[in-house]
């Protein structure tokens, strides 16, 4: 848990628990194994990291196992400021190893923690679309959910919230790849997962990357009742270009259907640059989502031998959405 990430669209962590396994290129020098290996040999860290990292020929690996941290569920209700939260960044919050029933309750946590805006990253998008496909539909296990965490008040205030609005608009799911292959054969299902934002992570940025999105139109989207309309992503009602929302009676607006882009090189331990990223591609993605109308962040880049953060490529997509979409 931490209120520092030295990310510049995010400020604060959660980690409700951690773990993983490698399963694309962009895994080759995955960062978070080094953090939990450090996190494990700290005695002052109170959270349970054995078992998730072993040593091979070829360096710390993950085992595949993964610990949930139960104490760690209601962290965020805890928090009153308003925070952009990634959420489980040490690892993968859609491994096969996290069950159903502990999404529940960490959906159920951002659910009714409505003043944050709570970021989710995977690399398995199509779990992440089956589950919320799932959560947002039928609601009954993330409402039970609520109640095991705050007892029938928490049911009650949750079911409030799904009512209104389901997805809810405070939870955003994200999409990591690294290469053309993977964002082709992995962006449908990303695209039609029910959430109320979209944001694609492109880091470590392995090659040049189209993101090809003239043939996916975009969501309509009611400012006044913060909700999704397009049925195409769970939302509530389906309409017709130029009508107004059935339940307010506004007029309806197209929002692209991707949120933010984030792009960045690959970083080693002690800061040096992994494999390399050329400024062409950055640019290229910049240039595409200005196509688009999309924000785009260009996290860090390698200049001189050394990775620099935030080299004044794009924005902070989160300060630069029109009001009302967060």
């Amino acid at each position: 848990m931490s209120d520092r990430t030295g990310i510049g669209y995010v400020d604060a962590t959660w980690q409700p628990g951690a773990g993983c396994t490698r399963i694309s290129p962009g895994c080759k020098n995955c960062w978070a194994i080094g953090t939990v290996k450090r996190l494990h040999a700290n005695y002052k860290v109170p959270a349970d990291y054995s078992g998730l990292v072993k040593e091979t020929e070829n360096g710390a690996d993950w085992t595949g196992n993964v610990n949930l941290f139960w104490d760690r569920l209601g962290k965020p209700l805890e928090w009153r400021k308003p925070r952009n939260i990634a959420v489980w960044f040490q690892g993968d919050l859609f491994h096969p190893g996290v069950p159903d029933e502990y999404l529940d309750r960490i959906f159920a946590t951002m659910a009714l923690a409505q003043q944050h805006t709570f970021l989710l990253l995977t690399k398995r998008p199509e779990r992440m679309r089956e589950y919320l496909d799932d959560a947002w539909h039928g609601r009954r296990h993330i409402i039970k959910a609520g109640s095991n965490l705050l007892g029938g008040l928490g049911a009650i205030s949750l079911a409030n919230v799904l009512k209104k609005a389901s997805p809810p608009p405070n939870i955003w799911a994200g999409l990591s790849v690294s290469t053309q292959e993977e964002w082709d054969r992995k962006r449908e299902f990303f695209l039609k997962t029910p959430a109320a934002g979209h944001w694609l992570s492109l880091e470590p940025l392995l090659e040049s990357i189209m993101l090809h999105l003239e043939d996916i139109p975009g969501d309509w989207w009611c400012e006044t009742c913060q909700v999704l309309l397009d049925g195409s992503r769970g939302g509530l009602v389906l309409v017709e270009p130029d009508e107004t929302c059935d339940t307010c009676h506004e007029p309806v607006k197209v929002r692209p259907i991707l949120d933010f882009v984030t792009a960045g090189c690959e970083q080693l331990p002690g800061g040096r640059p992994g494999r390399p990223a050329k400024y062409s591609w950055f640019g290229a993605l910049y240039n595409q989502c200005q196509k688009y109308e999309i924000p785009f962040y260009l996290k860090q880049a390698e200049w001189g031998g050394r990775v620099v953060k935030e080299p004044g490529i794009g924005i902070n997509p989160m300060n630069d959405l029109p009001e009302g979409w967060r």
